[in-house]
């Protein structure tokens, strides 16, 4: 998933239940593995960051990873 809280609703969803654990608001840019993220044998990835340019950094780093 691309994208905080403020412009992703999935992520939004997982920040609230307590299943991500970044401060989104203030990142400077992460990536986040969540296993069985979403429900069992769903795995998700948040890249993202608390704007634009960090979640691009964030994207920058995922890629060179």
């Amino acid at each position: 998933l691309v994208g905080g809280p403020v412009a992703n609703n999935i992520v939004a969803g997982l920040v609230r239940r307590g299943i991500s654990k970044i401060d989104w608001y203030t990142s400077e840019g992460e990536i986040e593995y969540l296993p069985n993220g979403l429900y069992p044998g769903r795995d998700v990835i948040i890249v993202a960051g608390a704007d634009r340019e960090k979640t691009r950094n964030a994207i920058i780093k995922l890629i060179n990873s």
